[in-house]
């Protein structure tokens, strides 16, 4: 009887080695291209039985050895699916995120305004300082013009002329857009004096 309780005692024991050895506690930690730490939205972890848990970033998760996929989301990044090897009793798996498409749309700014009485003056002109879009509008009759559908920011606004442009002045464009007046008498030549 002793012996069948010794084997017995042994047998289990191995298992439980084994069923040790066979586990890892494992982390998942996700980042940017720069190793900051980036919180994801979505964090799956599946693994060759198709079985899947939604860890924590940097949660200890005890699992089996073998082939896992992570997938992770983030806001301002693209969805990202990495397969991973778990086979080292204390692993990190690190997941680095790359940037992808934003997922909630760009709003888009206005201007609008009024010139002050000058017939010199026959269009404005909505140029990004440090971009390369602009863009002109007629000025209509009585002075007024307005810009629509701009990318939200700064605007260099250019008085124009037939013979060019006469005055420039800075404006933000922005979701509500902004009512600015131009009183060209008031304006120095800024940008227009650089060009000249």
């Amino acid at each position: 009887m002793r012996p069948l309780r010794s084997f017995l005692l042994i047998t289990f024991l191995w298992v439980q080695i084994l069923g040790a050895e066979g586990q890892a506690h494992l982390r998942v930690h996700v980042t940017d291209a720069y190793g900051n730490p980036v919180p994801p939205q979505m964090l799956e972890l599946t693994g060759e039985d198709g079985k899947t848990i939604e860890p924590k970033q940097d949660e200890v998760r005890t699992v089996k050895y073998g082939l896992y996929s992570v997938k992770a989301r983030a806001q301002g990044f693209a969805v990202t699916v990495n397969t991973f090897l778990v086979d080292q009793p204390e692993q990190i798996l690190s997941v680095t995120m790359k940037l992808g498409a934003m997922e909630v749309p760009v709003p888009l700014c206005s201007i609008a305004g009024h010139v002050a009485p000058d017939n010199r003056i026959t269009r404005i002109r909505a140029l990004q300082p440090f971009g390369s879009y602009s863009v002109d509008v007629p000025v209509a009759d009585g002075g007024s013009f307005r810009f629509e559908s701009l990318e939200c920011g700064d605007y260099m606004m250019l008085a124009m002329g037939p013979k060019g442009c006469i005055a420039s002045t800075m404006f933000r464009a922005t979701p509500r857009g902004p009512k600015v007046e131009i009183r060209v008498s008031e304006l120095s030549g800024g940008a227009c004096s650089a060009g000249r």
